[in-house]
């Protein structure tokens, strides 16, 4: 009957629970609590601290996710996030943290070089996203999500490479599985704001905007340049020179 004071309660005891952890190694069988969203929430977490991710009830819906529905669409799509959560476990934030979720840098010398080099490919090309007339994208700041979402249409689309290896998925509505793995993705990022509203997720928001998300990440990958069919002079080509790879 009391729960305004349950809330109180339970926040306090789960705040004298992490405070009473600072300097001891984490627990392996340590009941991890999400932290970073809740069941009716659209959304999906990387913890660090636990080396998990969190999955909301809430995103196991259209467009991310639908039961029995096409392999390359749900694959690229809930599959792509959980891939996106993924990478952020090997990203400037997730190599700071061991298998563990202890805090532990684990990267070479040379990796993080070689990652810095790669990511500020990534930082310059964002830049050229124009948001609004004079309103540029800002790749820095965005650098770490647009890195995630990367890696996890990369591994969307190589999970389902591997599935559709045994059962080869038919051609639907003329479209090949490479290619509805694709438009999965792009649709996941329909959008619809006021300018005032951009302009504000522009300047807060370390996400990408949705309309940046939806075809960035894609230009980078071969697969979908041979899916399409796209060539030099086309409005999604990107030359195989100007191509990341993360990892």
């Amino acid at each position: 009957d009391d729960h305004f004071g349950n809330v109180q309660r339970a926040a306090r005891f789960a705040f004298q629970r992490e405070i009473s952890q600072i300097d001891k190694p984490l627990l392996g069988n340590r009941f991890a609590v999400a932290t970073k969203t809740t069941p009716i929430a659209v959304n999906s977490a990387y913890n660090f601290t636990t080396n998990t991710i969190d999955i909301t009830a809430a995103i196991l819906q259209p467009p991310f996710y639908k039961a029995g529905a096409d392999i390359a669409a749900n694959y690229c799509a809930i599959g792509a996030v959980i891939g996106h959560e993924i990478t952020h476990g090997f990203d400037s934030l997730g190599r700071q943290y061991d298998p563990q979720g202890n805090l532990r840098n684990w990267w070479s010398a040379e990796a993080d070089r070689r990652f810095k080099e790669r990511t500020d490919v990534l930082i310059d090309q964002y830049n050229r996203y124009e948001i609004l007339p004079g309103l540029m994208h800002n790749g820095a700041m965005t650098v770490t999500e647009n890195t995630a979402d990367l890696g996890g249409i990369a591994l969307a689309h190589a999970a389902l490479r591997r599935a559709l290896a045994k059962n080869p998925a038919p051609v639907v509505d003329g479209l090949s599985a490479d290619q509805r793995c694709f438009v999965a993705w792009t649709q996941m990022w329909a959008f619809k704001a006021r300018s005032e509203r951009l302009r504000f997720l522009a300047s807060v928001d370390v996400h990408a905007i949705a309309s940046v998300r939806a075809v960035a990440p894609l230009l980078h990958l071969d697969a979908f340049h041979e899916a399409f069919g796209t060539r030099p002079g086309d409005p999604m080509w990107r030359d195989p020179k100007q191509r990341v790879v993360i990892w």
